[in-house]
């Protein structure tokens, strides 16, 4: 989950309203969404290791909570639908992705810095996520 510090006006997020200098939370890339109004805090995160993330697969992120939508002042932004488990799966918290699993039990890959594009827009099988972020990255370069 990102920081970002408030430059200026106001930005409501989940049912609360930010001010100029105070830090909002969000999987979204606010920076990009709002040019000139967020500053994006680089924060020495803990890095997650392999077993941290076999662990977590476990539970297959059932204990993880949604964050729920992002509501800037006089403009809706959609989050994904489902539940975010990008933890489940490695190669995702190594290269920004992010996956959330619908009530259908369909996986469907984000990139992080662009939440409103579903890069699997049908949906994938748990066993297709992690080669599919692969050629993802394939095809980036």
């Amino acid at each position: 989950m990102a920081k970002y510090k408030l430059i200026a006006g106001q930005f409501a997020h989940e049912g609360r309203t930010y001010k100029a200098g105070q830090i909002v939370s969000t999987e979204m890339n606010l920076q990009k969404m709002f040019p000139n109004s967020f500053e994006k805090l680089h924060i020495d995160r803990p890095q997650l290791t392999v077993a941290d993330i076999r662990a977590s697969k476990a539970d297959d992120g059932e204990t993880q909570q949604d964050s729920g939508p992002v509501t800037p002042v006089a403009k809706t932004v959609a989050t994904p639908a489902g539940k975010n488990v990008t933890k489940n799966f490695a190669s995702a918290v190594e290269q920004d992705f992010r996956v959330y699993k619908t009530k259908d039990k369909r996986y469907h890959v984000y990139d992080a810095d662009n939440m409103d594009v579903d890069l699997s827009p049908h949906g994938l099988d748990r066993d297709a996520v992690e080669p599919y972020i692969a050629k993802c990255l394939e095809e980036r370069q």
